[in-house]
């Protein structure tokens, strides 16, 4: 799986947002849910409170262990190859890359 996006997306610094989850599936809704959440369609709490979205602050991930996320797939935007075949990517891959240097990130609101 190339690490390098087919057409980078502004991300915020949480791997969870935007995304919708399901059966552990991702899927990128390119909006402001949080697939943490029981209520899927539930908008990010940090958002929603005036703050940027950043797992490092995130009161549903801060304290947790979410390496259990590890086996899920994702389904990023800038990442699908245009296959309709695509399996996506470990959350553990999409963690790492969100985290990372290279990832752009979406501005934060003034």
């Amino acid at each position: 799986m190339s690490k390098v996006p087919k057409q980078p997306i502004p991300r915020t610094r949480c791997p969870c947002y935007g995304f919708f989850g399901a059966m552990g599936v991702f899927m990128d809704q390119r909006g402001n849910q949080c697939p943490l959440e029981v209520d899927s369609y539930h908008p990010c709490d940090m958002e929603m409170d005036g703050e940027y979205p950043d797992a490092a602050k995130c009161p549903r991930i801060v304290g947790q262990d979410i390496s259990v996320l590890d086996k899920c797939r994702v389904f990023p935007r800038e990442f699908h190859p245009g296959t309709a075949t695509w399996e996506g990517m470990s959350f553990k891959e999409w963690r790492e890359y969100v985290a990372g240097s290279e990832c752009p990130r979406r501005a934060e609101k003034a």
